[in-house]
């Protein structure tokens, strides 16, 4: 049975010969009503924040759960990430690897044949040297040949034999 200010104030008491004084009673029912109705008051709006908080605690925990449950998806993002960068550097630096191989390779190949080329030119130079040098000497012993039967002895143009330098 609940307290209600009316069954306070509306209480009878039996009457006796040496009872109490009836206002007093009366004025000390209504102080007790009055601190009642202040208890319950006070009561009510503490149940009322009891359930706010109870609300915000739910919101709190489901606040909590989805931020967990977000941290757990962010760090299997994080790890998937890491996962996935490591591979595209692995990819890269096999790449880059053999990109550099086959740079070296083909400047290797072009070196090669440079000195080949080098060599070549050489050994054309050598040679059209020796033709020249042939040539040259056939032209004098054509000359000195031509100078004995058709130039007399006393004239002052002489040809020497041999050219003074050669070159290999």
């Amino acid at each position: 049975m609940a307290l209600k200010r009316e069954k306070i104030t509306s209480k009878q008491f039996g009457k006796t010969f040496n009872g109490y004084d009836k206002i007093e009673v009366q004025a000390f029912l209504e102080w007790i009503a009055d601190e009642y109705d202040s208890l319950r008051l006070s009561n009510i709006q503490l149940e009322a924040k009891i359930k706010e908080y109870e609300a915000d605690f739910k919101k709190y925990e489901k606040e909590k759960e989805e931020f967990k449950h977000d941290q757990i998806n962010a760090k299997k993002d994080i790890d998937r990430l890491k996962r996935e960068t490591a591979k595209e550097c692995d990819i890269a630096k096999s790449e880059a690897k053999l990109n550099a191989q086959n740079v070296l390779k083909d400047a290797y190949t072009q070196t090669k044949e440079l000195k080949n080329d080098i060599d070549k030119l050489n050994k054309i130079k050598q040679s059209f040297i020796r033709r020249y040098q042939t040539l040259l000497r056939d032209q004098l012993d054509t000359l000195k040949v031509f100078q004995r039967e058709f130039v007399p002895e006393d004239d002052s143009v002489k040809i020497t034999s041999k050219p003074t330098s050669k070159k290999n």
